[in-house]
């Protein structure tokens, strides 16, 4: 589908020695005889904990919720092996995690930051760039344009498929 997985010699030599020790799982779905949607779930380690990592799908395809679809499938198939012990969504707030969750934790980022003039203002310069971000998206969700603003944008600003491939 030529988009969201990176494209280097280093990812693929890291994804076949995952595939060689078992420690990696990738799902197609197909519609109309193309692939429509991917999802890539390494394992942590050899904890049997896989991560979502990458899952994609074809724009064209949107209205079928094919990422959706595919990770309900995988998700399926994965326990279904019956040696893996969870599928982690990693951290952050997604409408997978809704629909498939069944657990939470808490999960944190810390730095210890010697407090000179100079981190002082970054820290705060990136308090404040998240909160505008915030106030934006709250606002264009709450116009009712975020997700055709973010639709237009996946599409290439407007080019055709054909054209962005």
């Amino acid at each position: 589908m030529d988009a969201g997985l990176p494209d280097g010699e280093d990812f693929r030599a890291a994804l076949r020695d995952l595939a060689r020790a078992g420690r990696v799982r990738g799902y197609l779905l197909y519609a109309e005889g193309r692939p429509v949607a991917y999802l890539y779930a390494p394992m942590y380690r050899d904890t049997g904990i896989l991560l979502y990592s990458h899952l994609g799908y074809d724009p064209n395809y949107e209205r079928l919720s094919p990422g959706t679809v595919l990770q309900y499938l995988a998700i399926e198939d994965m326990f279904r092996e019956g040696n893996l012990k969870m599928f982690d969504f990693l951290e952050g707030e997604t409408q997978q995690k809704q629909l498939f969750g069944r657990h939470h934790a808490l999960c944190a980022d810390v730095y210890t930051l010697r407090p000179t003039p100079r981190v002082i203002f970054l820290v705060f310069l990136r308090i404040g760039t998240e909160g505008i971000s915030s106030f934006i998206v709250w606002t264009l969700d709450h116009l009712g344009v975020k997700r055709w603003i973010k639709n237009f944008i996946r599409r290439g600003f407007g080019r055709s498929s054909e054209t962005s491939r």
